[in-house]
């Protein structure tokens, strides 16, 4: 947390610096807050890096092994993929689809994601408090403790993204008049985004889903078969989706909406059954893992 509030001020002190005529520099426009962001990035990652350095330096304790390193490799790496390869996908979608649309369209669903972030951010460090906790059952072979952890954290995050949702349901324009532009119709934009964010609403429970059980099944060690259904969802679907239906059909705002809602519906579904099934009560995060855990 004060890794990610320093990455925070930093990042909105550099933007305020470099991105417009400030201070006797000129101004360096996108590219100065993509500099914003990099320094940022880099003094939040001090802020851990240098404690923990510190701290291991003090305790003596033994450098990293080689078995260590490649079980964390083996955890981490499907990790990280699945981030990346979904990510890719989703700005494939904004740029080729959204995009599409027109400048103003994409504005606004760019505002639209930003206000998502409003339920989305807190729920998932609620999801990521949860996963901290099935970890530590796990770790104690306490499997029965998992299911009511989760179904707690789905509860609480999803009561929290519940009511930002009904915000969005019955205040949509009020919410878009504080992003109202300068150099855009600014009238199209929240109208355009005001309809954008009623949609939002509808995916904020299967969101809270995705999060809470994605992010338990990743502290059981289940990120292979996570990272595989989220990237052929992403990739063989949902992109696809969109793609037919803003191209092929002619739909507009209503139907990049919809793919984007049953992609998350989709998702939360499938990483649903895969806690259901149980597969990951099998891996075996110390020393390896059964041939069913990867199936």
């Amino acid at each position: 947390m004060v890794a990610a509030i320093i990455a925070m001020v930093a990042n909105v002190a550099g933007c305020y610096l470099l991105v417009e005529p400030r201070f006797g520099l000129p101004g360096y426009g996108v590219a100065g807050a993509a500099w914003a962001s990099v320094g940022a990035s880099f003094l939040g990652f001090l802020a851990i890096a240098v404690p923990f350095l510190l701290r291991t330096a003090k305790e003596g304790l033994p450098p990293l092994g080689a078995r260590e390193f490649v079980r964390f490799l083996r955890f981490g790496l499907p990790n990280g993929l699945n981030w990346f390869l979904e990510f890719a996908a989703f700005a494939l979608f904004i740029n080729a689809v959204v995009g599409h649309l027109g400048t103003t369209t994409l504005a606004a669903f760019n505002v639209v994601m930003q206000l998502n972030s409003i339920a989305f951010m807190p729920a998932f460090g609620l999801a990521s408090g949860g996963a901290i906790l099935v970890g530590e059952a796990i770790g104690r072979n306490a499997h029965r403790e998992v299911w009511p952890i989760v179904r707690l954290s789905t509860l609480v995050a999803g009561a929290w993204m519940g009511t930002i949702g009904l915000l969005y349901a019955t205040a949509p324009a009020f919410l878009m008049q504080w992003f109202r532009p300068r150099d855009l119709s600014a009238d199209t934009l929240v109208r355009t985004g005001a309809t954008m964010l009623v949609f939002a609403a509808f995916w904020q429970l299967f969101d809270a889903v995705n999060m809470t059980v994605g992010e338990a099944l990743r502290a059981a060690g289940d990120t292979v078969w996570c990272m595989t259904a989220r990237i052929v969802l992403a990739w063989l679907v949902f992109t696809p989706a969109a793609w037919v239906a803003v191209f092929r059909f002619g739909g507009g705002i209503t139907a990049t909406m919809i793919s984007l809602i049953g992609y998350v519906a989709l998702l939360g579904v499938t990483l649903s059954l895969r806690f259901a099934s149980g597969r990951w009560k099998s891996i075996n995060l110390v020393g390896g893992e059964s041939e069913a855990a990867m199936t």
